[in-house]
């Protein structure tokens, strides 16, 4: 976690006084309504941030907190009726815009986020939560500077088919480097005076956005996506 907050407090140096942790106690409680070890980045997360992320919102707009993680264990899940997947711990809830969230606990592997429902896994959220936390810094600060543009595609535009990495390819001919946070769900990349972020779920369309020094280059850098991914500007 500490190269997350170092990393957020390049963008909001603030960042620290508008998160909070949880105490040990605590944790060990929702650690035994989960009934399994949680992992280690899952752990540091809670510690640093799981009672206040500070708006991060990595539910969009549903929770994180742990207080109300346990209270969505203790009312909502009931065994043979409503249940998360198999090696799965719940660790988001309550969002408009998207299904619960996940940790999906291969053995040996750090834990992918993941959307679920009821006993199933839905698709991918990000390759590790840590991935997570850094993309959405990514998108809250660097992406939310001026001039700049969104960008998105239906399935059926893109011919439903999975053309993240593609994207990805075009980017970096492009001049964009990737950011050690990309993964096989969004790509994040920056070269001098322009930064782009791109996302693909599983069996949705793409979605981008796309900033820069002038609009005349955020302009021209989309019109390359519209060119090859039928995009189109929102």
């Amino acid at each position: 976690m500490q190269n997350y907050i170092e990393y957020a407090s390049s963008f909001d140096p603030r960042i620290t006084s508008r998160i909070r942790g949880v105490e040990p106690g605590r944790i060990a409680v929702f650690e035994k309504l989960v009934g399994r070890p949680l992992p280690a980045s899952y752990r540091a997360f809670l510690e640093v941030m799981g009672a206040d992320d500070g708006g991060l919102n990595i539910t969009v707009d549903g929770t994180a907190s742990i207080d109300d993680l346990i209270a969505y264990y203790r009312e909502e899940l009931k065994p043979g009726v409503w249940e998360p997947p198999p090696d799965t711990i719940i660790i988001g809830v309550g969002s408009i815009s998207l299904p619960e969230i996940g940790l999906l606990c291969a053995a040996n592997e750090e834990p992918r986020v993941v959307f679920v429902t009821n006993k199933q896994v839905l698709g991918p959220y990000a390759a590790s939560l840590e991935k997570l936390l850094f993309r959405l810094v990514f998108g809250c600060y660097r992406m939310n500077q001026e001039p700049k543009a969104f960008y998105t595609s239906s399935y059926e535009s893109i011919g439903r088919k999975h053309v993240l990495a593609q994207a990805r390819d075009l980017s970096v001919s492009l001049g964009f480097a990737a950011l050690e946070f990309s993964d096989d769900v969004s790509f994040s990349g920056e070269k001098p005076g322009a930064a782009i972020s791109i996302s693909q779920y599983a069996k949705e369309g793409m979605s981008m956005v796309i900033t820069a020094n002038r609009q005349e280059e955020v302009d021209r850098i989309g019109a390359v996506f519209v060119q090859n991914f039928n995009v189109r500007k929102v």
